[in-house]
């Protein structure tokens, strides 16, 4: 499933079951009166305009009856808020990023404390392919290779610096699939490891180009409106 329709759906669940869980647990009478009375307040503190202290008063009383609306709306966003943060957690390690694509060059970085030099070992006979030279001097703590796979998978390289080494996973794809291109090392020679995804980008809003956690809050916000509408919820 490509990415922006995968955030379509699951903001489109999100905003369902929050709409429900808040037209559960909430009492709509209740909150359509409350809802009711701040819009007098406004019309009143509009009439009095001109009459400072009675503007004060009617604010004071519009303060208090927006706290009220707002503590009796916390229950359904307290239950909610736990399994939301789950689902952005998993979102954003899912569709942060563009893979790393079959037949397009891509780069590995390493950083480190103390070396001189490196070598990178690829699988023999695999569909991986170094662009660049093995071994790499480390030039302000960095090395970096150019590769290129010409097949989808899973490829294991191999970090070999000062009689250590270090395995690191590639996902090489066709489809959205990655793996997190930052990995920090606890090593006191080598201390990251980075590979050259992009960020994703999935909606283009007049020249705002957003990724997967603005396109979840354009859609989230969207559905949420039509939802309430459409079930009556205040």
């Amino acid at each position: 499933m490509h990415p922006l329709v995968a955030i379509v759906c699951i903001s489109f669940l999100v905003s369902l079951i929050v709409t429900l869980l808040y037209r559960l647990l909430t009492n709509q009478s209740e909150m359509r009166e409350l809802k009711q009375r701040l819009k007098d307040y406004q019309k009143e503190i509009k009439e009095h305009k001109n009459d400072p202290k009675k503007m004060m008063e009617l604010q004071k009383k519009m303060m208090e009856l927006n706290m009220k609306y707002f503590v009796k709306s916390m229950k359904p966003t307290l239950i909610s808020f736990l399994p939301i943060i789950l689902i952005l957690g998993w979102m954003g390690n899912h569709f942060g990023y563009e893979p790393l694509w079959v037949g397009k060059e891509f780069t590995l970085s390493a950083y480190f404390n103390g070396i001189d030099v490196v070598e990178l070992g690829v699988p023999e006979g695999s569909a991986l392919k170094l662009l660049s030279d093995a071994v790499q001097n480390v030039s302000n703590g960095k090395a970096a290779w150019r590769l290129v796979a010409d097949e989808p998978g899973e490829y294991v390289v191999e970090l070999k610096y000062d009689g250590e080494s270090y395995l690191k996973k590639i996902i090489v794809a066709n489809e959205f699939r990655y793996v997190q291109p930052q990995e920090k090392i606890k090593n006191k020679k080598l201390t990251l490891i980075e590979l050259s995804n992009k960020k994703l980008k999935l909606l283009n809003i007049f020249g705002l180009k957003l990724g997967w956690l603005g396109s979840y809050i354009i859609f989230s916000l969207v559905f949420s409106f039509v939802l309430r509408k459409l079930l009556k919820v205040s």
